[in-house]
């Protein structure tokens, strides 16, 4: 759409690093607290958002050697923050959201989308625990019901990789 130009290339990669350190902010924010969420926000804008490590200087986030990990690792950031986000509300459409980016990460690159599967998997099988304790008060349970959403992420994780193996053939 812009044209294949560096700047393009680094506008468009800027506005990934933006987006992947409020992803950051916001998920370790919801787990750590304000203070740790913006020390470790403002360590990747500086260790991996424009730091020169080479002499051509391109393994940064803004011109990276793989633009499949940089993509990969801004998507799987976002199904982690629409992951904290259903297991607070258990609302259909941020479970549509994690599934549809972890069917993008899918396409990226594989060992991005293997590490995105697990912290998944493990959160979702700690989200089914916690609303199956016996301890829990009934309000609590009907509150976080992951069961609701688990249809709709596995379509909107399916989408992706079918519609691109459709358009592909």
């Amino acid at each position: 759409l812009l044209g294949p130009t560096l700047g393009t290339i680094i506008a468009v990669n800027t506005a990934l690093l933006a987006i992947a350190a409020a992803l950051l902010y916001a998920i370790l924010r919801s787990l750590a607290g304000p203070c740790a969420a913006t020390v470790a926000s403002l360590m990747f804008l500086l260790m991996f958002g424009a730091a020169h490590m080479g002499a051509p200087g391109n393994f940064n986030f803004i011109t990276p050697y793989s633009h499949e990990a940089t993509h990969g690792f801004v998507l799987s950031l976002a199904a982690l923050f629409a992951f904290l986000r259903f297991a607070k509300n258990a609302r259909v459409r941020w479970a549509f959201i994690m599934g549809l980016c972890t069917g993008l990460a899918f396409l990226t690159k594989p060992e991005i989308f293997v590490a995105l599967a697990g912290a998944l998997a493990s959160g979702m099988i700690l989200l089914f625990w916690l609303s199956a304790r016996p301890g829990t008060a009934r309000r609590d349970r009907e509150d976080c019901r992951p069961h609701k959403g688990l249809p709709m992420f596995a379509a909107a994780a399916l989408l992706p990789p079918i519609l691109m193996t459709g358009f592909l053939a």
